[in-house]
């Protein structure tokens, strides 16, 4: 109910794990469901079979409730839903949009040229030519076409992260956002649509030397074609009004320091700044300050003395950091486990590596992490391969 995970480790102890859906018998094994019905009601006749108790029933109308009961763990017995005459139950309806393309209208696209490069490999030219397609361009369509149905502008979160080898491309769509908040407060519609990681069109989709780069820098969340297909849709609509200063840009896909903390991976170095504090609290209050955390890991395992003690640190700080991507305490992770123990996978494995080498300073193999070694067996190595040296 609660959508929990399953430890795989179980599963190497010869233990399997099924699932029955009784429906499925029914409709596809009736003399089996037939069989099961009698056995069913023979128990039930003889009295092995008894009904579950206390008995806890909610309305129809409650039913949030009674999910919320079964999904706290400290459910006992049966809890069913009784509908009555008398419930009012709420209830959700999907609206179905009945605009439609004026047929005898016209519209425009712009844009898709191409030719982005690195900055250490870019001309004039090509520099010239981004800032032109998305800042110039834009502005031009602004003047000449007043008074659109729609003015949908295909900005980027390059605007937003900031890519350092892409910097025209970056200063364009921030241009294209800032063009967004001029034309909603002259009354014109407008959006400007920051899209990030396009998994399934696009150059990314395409490239494999481009998605490898975005999967190893991790500092955007996936976008499918049909969520921004939905989203042109919804502001192709001519029935729908100018949108309000503060929603002139819609951000889609970016991914907060906070996003990355809850999966207990290290925030990128561009979330990292003080830009994105607001966004560095957990559900229960307290700040995410990964950058002073790991600062007084580092400096409580440099002010250790012997290895036992750097050991140690180690050991409790992978303990911290997998107790927050596993949202549990603290106090159940035991370092005589292994991180295969507790289903850590190959991508937070890579993010442990580079973390253990930028706050101690030691090479430790993504292998190590992953196959069998206790939690305070890897504190043991990083404490001896830590190139910090041991203070006499």
């Amino acid at each position: 109910m609660a959508n929990a995970a399953l430890p795989m480790g179980k599963f190497q102890k010869n233990v399997s794990y099924s699932t029955v859906d009784i429906n499925h018998i029914i409709q596809t094994k009736r003399g089996l469901a037939t069989q099961l019905q009698k056995e069913i009601l023979n128990l039930a006749a003889t009295g092995v079979l008894q009904p579950p108790t206390p008995i806890h029933e909610f309305s129809v109308g409650d039913i949030e409730s009674a999910f919320r009961y079964f999904q706290s763990g400290t459910n006992t017995g049966h809890t069913i839903i009784k509908p009555r005459e008398s419930d009012l139950a709420p209830m959700y309806t999907k609206q179905q949009s009945t605009w439609k393309f004026d047929k005898d209208a016209t519209y425009l696209v712009a844009g898709g040229l191409g030719g982005d490069c690195l900055f250490e490999n870019m001309s004039y030219e090509q520099w010239e030519l981004t800032i032109r397609s998305k800042a110039h361009l834009s502005w031009n369509l602004h003047r000449v076409f007043p008074n659109l149905d729609f003015f949908i502008q295909l900005s980027s979160l390059a605007g937003i992260v900031g890519p350092a080898a892409q910097s025209n491309y970056a200063a364009g769509c921030t241009f294209q956002d800032a063009l967004a908040r001029h034309r909603i407060a002259a009354g014109q519609k407008t959006v400007s649509l920051d899209v990030g990681w396009m998994v399934d069109v696009g150059i990314i989709a395409e490239t494999k030397a481009y998605k490898r780069y975005r999967q190893d820098v991790d500092d955007m969340q996936k976008v499918k074609s049909n969520d921004l297909l939905a989203i042109l849709k919804m502001h192709c609509d001519p029935s729908l009004p100018i949108l309000p200063l503060e929603k002139s840009q819609h951000l889609i896909g970016v991914m907060t320091p906070i996003h990355r903390l809850s999966r207990g991976l290290t925030p990128t170095p561009a979330t990292e700044q003080p830009l994105y504090l607001g966004l560095s609290q957990l559900d229960d209050g307290t700040a995410c300050s990964t950058v002073e955390k790991e600062a007084d890991v580092a400096t409580l395992f440099r002010n250790a003395k012997i290895l036992e003690d750097r050991a140690d640190v180690v050991v409790r700080a992978l303990a911290s950091r997998l107790a927050r991507a596993l949202s549990m305490s603290v106090d159940n992770v035991e370092p005589s486990k292994s991180f295969s123990d507790y289903d850590v996978d190959s991508l937070m494995a890579v993010e442990l590596r580079n973390w253990i080498d930028k706050s101690f300073q030691a090479n430790v193999a993504v292998f190590d992490i992953m196959g069998g070694t206790s939690i305070a067996n890897i504190g043991e190595i990083v404490a001896c391969r830590s190139s910090c040296g041991v203070t006499e």
